[in-house]
């Protein structure tokens, strides 16, 4: 969202963003039998009112910059939700078509109640409105009947631990990881989705992390952390194998208060096992930027591809809890 433009100063903009996490759990087993993530939902109900629209228009419907929304439309596409075509008057312009899977999607969504989403998609949003937004989510997420209460929401955090290409492989062998994401947290405030180029040079802070999303029915948060501590030296400072640089630094970047006091009390019983000191950062996520579709899934695309992770540590993971 483009935060600027609305005026919003920081504390509001983690208000909101609370907010937008509170709404995407609560309406998660609606699209889970989609297969569909909330933005991606928003993303779709743009395309059900006009087919066949231009990135840039879809971007600044749903206050998007435009290289915010191209790695969500690469993903669908790769769903086979959209395809994106040359535009014939402007061939460097692409324009968004729904599949006939991504039309068929409308129908199995009529059931999903009114939400944020067609407040942001029908009209614009003043950050006053926004503001006034805030209470009513929490009242729809305390009264969200059906299937958000009958089953535990997923929950989600973000490792750093070095190349992000094993990393993203290793978590996807754990049952009960729901999804992965490459990209870069925490970086300097005022860089906003930084390239991987860019997060190369090793002046943006950024640190390549993958975003995991998982079942605590299946997984609980305390294997998530053996395992992360089971794949790297936590004694390592910016770097891990034959990698090096503050990108590749390890760290622990949590959601809530559970997380916190849980990793919390994992470090201090890790520095029981060494003679110097752990250097494994731990922090609430402040921001994170999805890598390009070239990063994702690394490992599956190039199976010979190079990694700092033995492949007996992914045989662990696949076993971990099985």
């Amino acid at each position: 969202m483009v935060y600027e433009q609305l005026k919003l100063d920081n504390q509001l903009c983690f208000r909101l963003y609370t907010a937008a996490r509170l709404v995407t759990q609560a309406y998660f087993p609606y699209f889970e039998p989609l297969g569909i993530t909330y933005p991606q939902y928003l993303v779709l109900m743009v395309l059900w009112e006009k087919d066949g629209q231009p990135v840039n228009d879809i971007a600044k419907r749903l206050y998007l910059e435009t290289n915010t929304i191209t790695p969500l439309l690469q993903r669908m596409e790769r769903l086979g939700l959209v395809t994106r075509v040359k535009g014939k008057e402007d061939t460097r312009q692409r324009i968004v078509c729904l599949t006939d899977k991504g039309k068929a999607l409308q129908e199995q969504a009529k059931d999903i109640p009114d939400c944020l989403a067609s407040e942001i998609c029908n009209r614009g949003v003043e950050a006053r409105e926004l503001v006034q937004m805030l209470p009513l989510l929490d009242k729809l997420i305390q009264s969200t009947k059906g299937p958000s209460t009958k089953r535990q929401m997923p929950k989600t955090i973000y490792f750093a631990g070095g190349c992000f290409w094993g990393v993203e492989h290793y978590f996807k062998q754990v049952k009960g990881v729901i999804s992965t994401e490459t990209g870069f947290a925490n970086g300097k405030a005022e860089l906003t989705n930084p390239s991987y180029e860019q997060v190369y040079t090793d002046t943006t802070g950024y640190a390549e992390t993958v975003r995991v999303v998982y079942d605590e029915a299946q997984v609980s948060l305390s294997l998530l952390l053996d395992l992360f501590f089971a794949a790297i030296d936590p004694t390592s400072l910016n770097q891990q194998g034959h990698d090096i640089g503050t990108r590749y630094r390890t760290g622990i970047y949590y959601t809530d208060e559970a997380q916190h006091t849980a990793a919390q009390a994992r470090l201090k019983a890790e520095q029981q096992k060494y003679d110097k000191p752990i250097v494994v950062e731990l922090e609430p996520l402040r921001a994170f930027y999805a890598a390009d579709e070239y990063h994702q899934d690394y490992l599956d695309k190039h199976p010979d591809g190079y990694c700092h992770l033995s492949t007996a540590l992914f045989a662990f993971a696949r076993q971990s809890n099985r």
